[in-house]
């Protein structure tokens, strides 16, 4: 692989690093949210807009995802409102290259449960309520 294009090498890194985080995410998903050994295995989950993915939308892979679960958003730009009720991570490709578009109108992302990581990506055009937010965290705890 060493001779392979920049693109190539990049993406090797990019998977090595995912990969890490994956092992990682398996770790910790053996137990839930409070320390307690629930016998699962944490599932890796791919969102690519242009369907590259297990899901073409974040909130689809929010649907199917358990507690525990790691969603990786491909680049692109996601026009979508989310709501995320289970403890997962939500890992962007990068703050300038995974964008998730509100639309104006409302929340864009809408947190209620605890042990919510979103990381990676940029939130943008939420509505012009005062109670409109780019991420609402909704009564919840341990969210980064």
């Amino acid at each position: 692989m060493a001779s392979g294009s920049r693109a190539e090498r990049l993406l090797s890194l990019y998977l090595a690093m995912a990969m890490v985080s994956g092992g990682l995410a398996v770790f910790t998903a053996a137990m839930d949210m409070t320390g307690r050994d629930t016998g699962a295995e944490a599932a890796n989950i791919v969102v690519d807009k242009n369907g590259g993915g297990a899901f073409t939308t974040i909130q689809a892979a929010v649907n199917s995802a358990s507690a525990g679960d790691t969603i990786y958003v491909w680049a692109g730009t996601y026009y979508e409102s989310v709501v995320v009720n289970k403890g997962i991570s939500i890992i962007g490709n990068g703050t300038g290259d995974t964008i998730v578009n509100g639309g104006g109108s409302g929340d864009v992302i809408k947190v209620t449960a605890d042990w919510v990581n979103i990381t990676g990506l940029t939130v943008t055009d939420g509505g012009s309520s005062f109670y409109d937010a780019g991420i609402e965290l909704d009564s919840v705890t341990d969210c980064f």
